[in-house]
Order: structure tokens, then sequence, then C-alpha cells
């Protein structure tokens, strides 16, 4: 009941997404290792929170790459497993460097996270 949805800010997300900047998961590993998401591991919690801070920035910052980037995806069919060069080199051909775009997404979810704080104490 704390959360109105895809498209809008998750508190609980956002926050643990932003608690987590001191062992973040980096872009790179969050593209390409699929164990991260896995219950059992450690780390799960911090991938989730990555996974939707991700997409929420690319959804305000580049949504058009992005609903093209998913497009792209929806018609791979192939038997073959999705390498970690090939998300990568999907990835960066919709929006750019991994090192430019994680600088720039942390920073936003930290604005973000800011501004939702001082909202809150209003």
């Amino acid at each position: 009941a704390w959360w109105d949805g895809a498209g809008q800010i998750h508190p609980h997300r956002l926050k643990h997404f932003n608690d987590a900047m001191n062992h973040p998961i980096r872009l790179e590993d969050l593209l390409t290792n699929d164990n991260l998401f896995d219950t059992s591991n450690p780390q799960a919690d911090t991938a989730y929170a990555s996974a939707w801070a991700l997409f929420y920035y690319l959804a305000w910052q580049q949504h058009e790459n992005l609903f093209d980037y998913l497009y792209e995806l929806s018609l791979r069919v192939s038997a073959q497993p999705y390498s970690r060069q090939e998300r990568l080199t999907d990835f960066q051909r919709y929006f750019g460097k991994l090192d430019s775009i994680e600088v720039h997404w942390r920073r936003t979810m930290q604005a973000l996270a800011a501004a939702q704080a001082a909202e809150s104490t209003d």
C-alpha cells in the first residue's frame, strides 16, 4: 500500500539503493550477472533495488531509447545464452558508455532521494 506502481517512485527501493552506495552493485554486474537476483544471494535486495533504480532512471531520462531497447530484447530468440559481452554491447548501443551512464544514474538517484526526504519534512 506504500507504492503507487510502475513509473512511480518506490520509496523502499530508492532508500535501499541509496543506502547501498558504500557497497554498490556496479552497472556492468547488474546487467550481466543474473545470480545477483537469486533470493539466496545476500545482495539480492540490493540487486532488486538497483534494477528498480536503473529502470526508473532510464524511463525518465532516456525513455525512447529504453522502449527501443526493450523492443529489441523482446525480439531476441536464440538457443544460445545471452552472453555477457552481448548484453553490454546491446545496452551501450542504446544508452552510451557504461561509466558515463553509471555516474549520471547514481547522481540522479541521490538527488531524487534528497528531494523525497526534503518533501517529507515539509
